[in-house]
């Protein structure tokens, strides 16, 4: 009887010891799919070094510029922008502040060049952000349409380049 209790105690400890080492391995998750794309423009304020609409320079952005913050998906965020030029038809082109979020491909991966600004518009933002090793300096190329509003004739559609740095 004492050799059965030993051997249950004995079987016991061995199955607690199997149970405990079993698990995952203490590898790291992965970086989700956006994430260094999504840090590369996020916690900055990018000033445009240049702006265009239909190939002509813009002049009327002065002060501007737009800051990113980003989900902890690192799948979009937030943006605020501003100040906007005094014509009323500058909110066609940028809001004060607003959503963004990479664009999904057919197959629900992120597509890390393209960003929906609002989710509720058709504007595609491409973006190419680049930041140097030590994180100090960076440019970012924003290009997108933005769709005549009928019988207005300020300016504020077409085509827009915003390059900006940081």
């Amino acid at each position: 009887m004492k050799i059965f209790k030993n051997v249950l105690i004995a079987l016991a400890f061995v199955s607690l010891t199997v149970l405990l080492s079993c698990g995952g391995t203490d590898e790291p998750d992965p970086d989700p799919e956006g994430k260094s794309t999504a840090e590369a423009l996020a916690g900055k304020s990018w000033i445009p070094s240049s702006i265009t609409n239909e190939n002509t320079p813009r002049d009327e952005w002065t002060g501007f510029s737009v800051s990113f913050t980003t989900n902890d998906a690192f799948t979009g965020g937030n943006y605020t922008a501003g100040p906007l030029p005094a014509e009323d038809d500058a909110i066609l082109v940028w809001k004060t502040s607003g959503t963004w979020a990479f664009k999904e491909n057919a197959d629900s991966s992120l597509n890390l060049g393209t960003i929906i600004r609002d989710g509720d518009t058709a504007v595609e933002v491409i973006i190419t952000p680049s930041v140097n090793a030590d994180g100090t300096s960076g440019t970012l190329r924003v290009a997108f349409n933005t769709p005549d509003p009928a019988a207005r004739l300020d300016g504020f559609f077409g085509n827009w380049v915003f390059n900006f740095a940081f």
